[in-house]
């Protein structure tokens, strides 16, 4: 079963390493990975806006297959496989009708915005994997102190790649806590997740406080968009409606038990509820937020499931219900795309063509100096993210970002022999951090203008614009600076 549920899940995920559409984050994430496997430590050494763990957890295996976004999508993959085995397992285990396996298996290979966020390269996938994980733990049949340290070290792991996980972490270590409160005394409770924590994040607190501090809690309170929480949190709903009626279902079982259900089951239930509702209607910001938490709703909903007394035909009335409600799983964003990472390979191609190994890219997508294997340029570690107006120099410095005035006159100035945007017109250096408002179109035309006088057009296709100092004997692509 386990095999099968892989093969099916395989054969519909695959699709989108290679067709899902570029997403605004994986660039940065990918090169985070590559400079942390070449010795460079986040936030002392370069901005990550993230919990420091996931390119530790990733750039390992980037390191034998290599560092790039087709690379990292794979390796997503990878991770999503493994919480489809571990969802496997758990309804296995749990006697779930096969039937109702197949359904809910259905469900989740079916929704489209969850496996495309699950695919491209964000935190989600290894997210959701370790959630599982550390929620598959209280099911096991071992002595309970080695199953507070496999909670420990995958909660750690978790919130050390998402912050906001921490919640869901908390959900289930109170399972924890009622499962074995008279086998487990408070200090190791308490003690065994605090050393996790202290030698899994501890050093990268060490190495650079303030920047640890800035960008895992500061950035993100001064980026909030004004929140729409209800319209955002409906949003989530539309995204996944058989996972929302499963949801809806759970709650149901939970209130109709009153505290019969098995632990392991309604915990994880609970954490994936409760992460949903945190993660999105909280910040009020994007839907898909909410994606690391909709499995553990789907897992744990299957294991509610397993220990009712239903008849196997109203157990997969319910089930299939929610699979026929799966296909109208819709989000905003495009996520079947056009070739990207050819493009991206492309583009890559015709910029080692042009340039020394020793030369930078200046770009505001990180994912295309990887490609090319050159280094970029200073401070754009994090592209489009890399850039403020709200600092001076001292300030960007020490946060390894660059501020508005550098740009200028790194561009002014010639700095780069290559210069390549993205064909997207807001993420072309259009942000300010940490407040990512957008600049004023004067603001942001002084960048234009400099580009213009100084370079040239000379590459051009659906997701990229690459640009070359003034050279009297290539020809330029017409473009105009409205464009920009």
């Amino acid at each position: 079963m386990i095999l099968a549920a892989v093969a099916v899940y395989l054969s519909v995920a695959s699709t989108y390493v290679e067709n899902g559409e570029v997403n605004a984050d994986e660039g940065f994430y990918a090169y985070a990975s590559y400079a942390a496997m070449h010795g460079q430590i986040p936030y002392r050494d370069f901005a990550f806006t993230q919990m420091p763990l996931l390119p530790y957890l990733q750039g390992p295996i980037m390191s034998v297959v290599g560092f790039g976004i087709r690379q990292q999508r794979w390796i997503n993959l990878g991770f999503s496989v493994l919480a489809v085995t571990i969802g496997m397992a758990l309804w296995y285990r749990s006697r779930l009708h096969p039937l109702a396996c197949g359904a809910l298996l259905l469900v989740w290979c079916l929704c489209r915005p969850v496996v495309y966020y699950d695919t491209v390269g964000k935190t989600y996938a290894v997210s959701m994997l370790l959630l599982l994980a550390a929620g598959g733990c209280l099911s096991l049949t071992i002595s309970p102190r080695l199953k507070l340290c496999l909670l420990s070290l995958f909660g750690v792991l978790v919130v050390g790649c998402r912050l906001t996980t921490a919640p869901s972490i908390l959900i289930l270590w109170l399972g924890l806590v009622v499962m074995h409160r008279k086998e487990l005394s408070w200090v190791s409770l308490i003690g065994v997740p605090l050393l996790f924590t202290l030698i899994l994040l501890g050093p990268f607190f060490y190495f650079s406080p303030s920047s640890f501090i800035f960008w895992n809690w500061s950035y993100h309170l001064q980026s909030v968009y004004e929140a729409h929480r209800w319209w955002i949190l409906s949003k989530s709903f539309k995204m996944a409606p058989g996972v929302a009626l499963l949801g809806l279902v759970g709650i149901g079982l939970l209130v109709a038990k009153r505290g019969t259900a098995g632990v392991a089951g309604g915990c994880l239930f609970l954490a994936g509820i409760i992460g949903w509702l945190f993660n999105v209607g909280s910040p009020g910001i994007y839907a898909e937020y909410g994606v690391p938490y909709l499995t553990l709703i789907l897992v744990g909903s299957g294991l509610l499931l397993s220990q009712t007394s239903w008849s196997a035909i109203k157990l997969a009335a319910v089930c299939v219900g929610a699979l026929a409600l799966t296909p109208a799983g819709s989000t905003d964003e495009q996520i079947i795309g056009n070739k990207y990472l050819d493009l991206l390979d492309h583009t890559a191609a015709y910029i080692q063509s042009c340039t020394k190994p020793g030369d930078v890219v200046l770009t505001s997508m990180p994912e295309v100096a990887l490609a090319a294997n050159r280094p970029i340029f200073p401070g754009l570690e994090m592209g489009k993210f890399g850039l403020t107006a709200e600092m001076d120099d001292g300030a960007a410095e020490a946060k390894r970002i660059i501020t508005f005035e550098q740009l200028i006159s790194a561009v002014d100035h010639q700095s780069a022999p290559v210069i390549v945007l993205s064909n997207f017109h807001r993420w072309n250096f259009s942000w300010s951090v940490p407040s990512l408002k957008i600049f004023t179109t004067d603001f942001y035309q002084r960048f234009s203008k400099t580009l213009f006088q100084h370079y040239d057009c000379v590459g051009k296709n659906r997701y990229f614009l690459i640009f070359r100092v003034h050279d009297p004997n290539i020809k330029p692509i017409p473009l105009d600076i409205k464009d920009m």
